[in-house]
């Protein structure tokens, strides 16, 4: 009895994510400035589109963006993506003028990688140092590749009076809503170390550092440095660490 109990809620749980998925869909395609299978980052015509002109990418990744982010809001499982850890990769040299440039609060959104607890993988095509940061995630979707937010300094230059008021808030220049992480069942995780999921994460904080072991000496390194500069200390995990 209590397993039939058991399979009706699970049936329950998911005819009401996929009630949400259709939603989400729906009212996304409802939206005008939603452009399915948009590629502003291509020079080259593809996929059918023509190249958009430089100047003209970041203000039309940021309205796509904007309008993608307040409806995914109203249909995501807040619950699961707060329970994921981010981790933000760079190379070595980027760690320490990383840290120094991030006491809170941080308003700037920041691209991250997210994995499930206790799942923490090493690596990343953008470097093999990591620093695990907690905050308001705004966006999270399977694929970066898909989505395409760009670079932050790139938006500061075309927006330089947005990192004095509300930060810099990154868009999407792809348009491809399957990619969208609303809850548990839409999480792929990484999909492999060319491309990886890709969350936006606002009012960020580090709490930690991250790498595989064959690299503790360098971020002990970092790390002491940091400290010695800052009185704040940040622990270092490794993979298969449960935050």
């Amino acid at each position: 009895m209590k397993t039939g109990v058991q399979s009706t809620l699970r049936q329950i749980i998911r005819n009401l994510i996929m009630e949400d998925k259709a939603s989400f869909v729906q009212e996304l395609t409802g939206d005008p400035n939603w452009d399915e299978g948009a590629t502003d980052y291509a020079d080259v015509p593809y996929k059918g589109n023509k190249p958009i002109p430089h100047d003209q990418r970041t203000p039309r990744a940021r309205k796509r963006g904007r309008n993608l982010k307040q409806v995914w809001a109203k249909h995501v499982d807040r619950d699961f993506v707060d329970s994921l850890v981010y981790i933000h990769w760079m190379n070595e040299d980027e760690v320490l003028p990383f840290l120094m440039s991030s006491e809170p609060p941080n308003k700037d959104e920041l691209s991250c990688s997210a994995y499930v607890n206790g799942k923490l993988a090493a690596g990343h095509n953008m470097g093999r140092y990591g620093v695990i940061v907690t905050g308001h995630v705004t966006l999270l979707g399977n694929s970066m590749d898909a989505m395409y937010t760009g670079n932050r300094s790139v938006i500061d230059n075309t927006f330089p009076d947005m990192k004095n008021t509300s930060g810099v808030n990154k868009g999407v220049m792809a348009a491809e809503m399957d990619t969208y992480i609303l809850g548990k069942d839409d999480f792929t995780g990484p999909k492999s170390q060319w491309d990886e999921n890709e969350a936006l994460i606002d009012n960020w904080e580090v709490v930690a550092l991250f790498c595989d072991p064959k690299y503790l000496e360098n971020m002990k390194k970092i790390r002491d440095d940091y400290e010695y500069e800052t009185f704040n200390y940040l622990p270092i995990k490794h993979p298969g660490a449960y935050i």
